[in-house]
């Protein structure tokens, strides 16, 4: 139905590609089974919390995602809404602290 303009820039695309296409549609989900069980707990449960899978740009970059979404009623009808964050950044610190504190270690032994 909608999306806001920080999706709009991530994948590359313009709004009008996005809005009425789902992520399966736009080809985002790295492992489509991944989508697939966080679709399906999604069902199930009503909703999901903080759950890291890969997605895709359309500029073939691969990220970390943080996902979170909770089914909601729109005039009577289910609808997602969903909420991600991108880690990638977070996830480059962590492999450089952790080649940091390795070094150190080295040096001191």
């Amino acid at each position: 139905m909608e999306v806001n303009d920080a999706f709009v820039l991530w994948p590359g695309l313009d709004r009008d590609s996005i809005v009425g296409h789902d992520t399966q549609e736009l080809n985002v989900w790295l492992n489509r089974d991944d989508r697939e069980k966080f679709m399906a707990d999604l069902r199930r449960h009503g909703s999901v919390r903080e759950v890291e899978h890969d997605f895709r740009s359309r500029r073939g970059t691969l990220h970390p995602i943080v996902l979170s979404a909770e089914i909601i009623q729109i005039n009577r009808e289910p609808h997602v809404l969903g909420f991600g964050i991108d880690i990638t950044q977070r996830k480059q610190a962590e492999v450089e602290l952790r080649r940091t504190l390795a070094r150190e270690k080295r040096a001191q032994g």
